[in-house]
């Protein structure tokens, strides 16, 4: 099951692939940050923040049926090719209309959010649309078979050409445009490498059958839009909404807090990208007990992980920020540190996300997110106001547990999943007592000391008191495979 070689394998492939983006595009918001000024990084961040909402809408969720379908039927070739031509044709048109929409629309979006230096990166941005929106259905084909060293291999061309032509925009005087710019020809170059394997998939069929299949996804795909664009106003709301009471600078000074309180989803979203198509190709045949399984150990690991992490960024985080932002960026740390704690919070779901989409409920997986919005939304409108950005970290955070608790009562009704409540108290406990004990060092030992032992003893007291021995003894197995598949 969890242990399987393909199972670590996939994983391992994904975070690698996950962790080198994040190593390649972190350093974009640091050369605009430090070169152009948080003022140019809040408009560059706010005009992804409508982009990404506005991508959303463009995919019409085909990327999510293109994976459940491709998984439940890529033993078939003929279905198969019929499923990727017609969403690859379906995705392009609905790309080139997105792209004229924003074309023409672009001064009415700036004017909404009283910043009309706004109009031209719209603009911009929205010649990415065509080959974003095809793009997205390609890499998700990848992900349906399952093939994630290509997968991978495409998101890693996207990062590194927007990082290379931002550099070299900003080098040669074109700034923020020409680092909205750099992400228009990256979505080009990954959308033309996806096409060099996935090409011979891609043919005229028939009409009959094209509007079939696209009907079929499109059905599929817009009940996830739903729940995607209610997800995405849980981690985008807060930055559009800041971007809307307060300033450009405060935009900058609160998404610097956020890019690098998501980083601790890194190992979650790869474990994400495994479970869907895994449990979207398992359910029918093994039911759910096998679902059960996976997901209460998968549950489990994922929080450990979050627990021993989020601490180190937490101990470490003032330093990390005005090291690499510089001390300017001082604002970005408390919104930052009150972030760290949704996320984490968030992790212990986050892994599974795609849980009731995979197994048909799409009707769950759109509405659960709804109560987490609603809350996000009226906190942010109230607290904004009143704490400015620390106000917007507070509404995230606390959406962001009310979205766990409702998943996971959704989990314990509809497929069973048994819940350990003393067991994950325990964990929150644990990561309660680290934020205590490093206070309590660092005021008798150097800074950099006090953390690396605190993680250190957290480690210790995870694998003592909150492992079990089963726990153990699939840990050390873990680190075995691991060895084995390194040594491949």
């Amino acid at each position: 099951m969890i242990e399987s070689r393909r199972f670590v394998s996939d994983v391992m492939i994904t975070f690698i692939a996950s962790l080198v983006n994040i190593i390649i595009s972190f350093p974009i918001s640091v050369v605009i940050g430090r070169y152009l000024g948080v003022e140019d990084l809040g408009a560059y961040r706010l005009v992804f923040s409508i982009y990404g909402l506005s991508l959303l809408f463009a995919n019409a969720g085909i990327p999510a049926a293109v994976i459940k379908q491709i998984s439940e039927i890529k033993e078939d070739p003929k279905s198969t090719v019929k499923v990727i031509s017609s969403s690859f044709f379906t995705s392009s048109l609905l790309g080139i209309f997105f792209l004229i929409f924003y074309l023409l629309f672009a001064e009415t979006l700036s004017n909404i959010f009283g910043t009309p230096e706004l109009a031209d990166l719209i603009r911009i941005i929205s010649l990415s649309f065509p080959f974003s929106v095809t793009g997205s259905t390609m890499l998700a084909t990848l992900n349906g078979f399952r093939d994630m060293k290509k997968h991978a291999t495409a998101i890693l061309i996207q990062s590194v050409l927007m990082l290379f032509f931002t550099i070299l925009s900003i080098t040669f005087g074109y700034g923020v445009n020409g680092a909205v710019g750099a992400s228009v020809i990256s979505s080009i170059g990954y959308c033309v490498y996806l096409l060099r394997y996935l090409g011979k998939y891609i043919k005229i069929i028939n009409f009959s059958d094209a509007v079939h299949y696209s009907k079929s996804m499109i059905t599929f795909g817009l009940q996830t839009v739903v729940a995607n664009a209610v997800n995405l106003i849980n981690f985008q709301a807060d930055t559009i909404m800041v971007g809307y009471f307060l300033t450009k600078t405060d935009v900058g000074f609160y998404s610097v807090a956020v890019l690098l309180a998501k980083l601790l989803w890194l190992i979650p979203d790869s474990i994400q990208k495994i479970t869907y198509p895994l449990i979207s190709e398992h359910y029918n045949n093994s039911g759910t007990e096998y679902i059960n399984r996976a997901i209460e150990t998968i549950m489990k690991y994922t929080m450990c992980i979050s627990i021993v992490i989020g601490s180190g960024m937490i101990f470490y985080g003032e330093g990390i920020i005005t090291s690499i932002y510089g001390a300017s960026f001082i604002e970005s740390v408390n919104p930052y540190y009150i972030l760290i704690v949704g996320t984490m919070i968030f992790s212990i779901v986050k892994c599974v996300n795609s849980l009731f989409a995979s197994i048909g409920r799409v009707d769950l997986f759109a509405k659960i997110p709804t109560y987490s919005a609603a809350v996000n939304i009226l906190l942010n409108l109230v607290l904004i106001p009143i704490y400015h950005i620390n106000g917007a970290a507070i509404a995230t955070s606390t959406s962001l547990l009310i979205y766990v608790l409702v998943m996971i009562y959704y989990m314990k009704k509809l497929v069973n999943i048994h819940i350990n409540v003393i067991w994950y108290s325990k964990a929150i406990f644990l990561f309660a007592m680290l934020i205590i004990i490093n206070y309590i060092l660092s005021l008798f030992t150097p800074f950099n000391s006090s953390g690396i032992l605190t993680v250190s003893l957290g480690c210790l007291l995870l694998w003592i008191y909150i492992l079990e021995p089963s726990d153990r003894v699939f840990f050390l197995s873990l680190v075995t495979k691991l060895k084995s598949l390194s040594l491949n």
